[in-house]
């Protein structure tokens, strides 16, 4: 399992556009949205999406689940990227998830 958080000022958006930008032309594979919820609570917007890609080095299916929230400007992104290991037996993880997590972590980081 890997995981990313930041919070920044930003555009909610333009966060989710860059994000799905970068997934699905940033893997090799045959990334996929699996599903995708948005939803107003308030003043405050969430967006949760779940993607998928299958990561031959581990010889499986990684997910990477995204949630962006945005309140006042205020944009927080959190993923967790799963799956990147192959025995069922131990944690033992090949990266996959963590190349997931970085697609996502670069990003982010050039829109902000």
């Amino acid at each position: 399992m890997a995981k990313f958080e930041k919070t920044f000022k930003g555009g909610f958006s333009q966060t989710l556009d860059a994000i799905e930008k970068a997934v699905m032309e940033g893997l090799v594979g045959d990334p996929r949205v699996i599903d995708k919820k948005e939803f107003t609570l308030g003043n405050a917007k969430a967006c949760l999406v779940i993607y998928d890609s299958y990561f031959f080095r581990c010889s499986n299916r990684v997910t990477l689940t995204v949630f962006v929230t945005e309140e006042k400007g205020c944009i927080t992104v959190y993923a967790v990227g799963s799956g990147g290991g192959q025995s069922i037996y131990n944690e033992m993880s090949f990266g996959a998830e963590k190349k997931f997590i970085s697609v996502v972590e670069k990003a982010i980081n050039e829109i902000i």
